[in-house]
């Protein structure tokens, strides 16, 4: 998204770059090595560079996703993986990603007249590696 940083900040807890959706927006099925995401109307910080996102000091512009579709599908790769001694497991499905985004940052305050960007569609997207996976640990390790 160019020189823009859009993401929630941080939360009350100190944790970083996380925002809840709905749980409609979100289809996994790792078996199948497929997913996909659906979002409209997120509001979130522009930050204008990734750096400035690490920072709670210094202000930033209110930026909106209109828009985000990805999908992940096309399997490549299936690794099973089980390590009873750090009770850690899980399937791993390497696919493709494609995604298409459509986000703004609203005129005034740090963020000057506005901008926006939007991707090109999602069939012309392209990724290096993406994974679709489900893994279990502590307590929720297989016994």
């Amino acid at each position: 998204m160019g020189p823009h940083s859009y993401d929630p900040g941080f939360s009350q807890t100190g944790v970083l770059w996380i925002v809840p959706v709905p749980l409609d927006s979100i289809q996994v099925n790792p078996a199948a090595g497929r997913a996909s995401l659906h979002l409209s109307n997120i509001t979130l910080n522009d930050s204008f560079t990734v750096d400035n996102s690490f920072s709670m000091a210094i202000p930033f512009a209110t930026g909106v996703i209109d828009s985000l579709h990805v999908e992940w599908a096309g399997v490549t790769r299936r690794v099973e993986f089980s390590d009873p001694v750090n009770t850690f497991s899980g399937l791993f499905v390497q696919v493709a990603a494609n995604a298409e985004v459509q986000v703004r940052t609203l005129p005034g305050g740090t963020g000057g007249s506005g901008f926006t960007f939007v991707s090109g569609p999602l069939a012309t997207s392209s990724s290096s590696f993406a994974e679709v996976a489900h893994d279990q640990n502590g307590q929720f390790f297989p016994t």
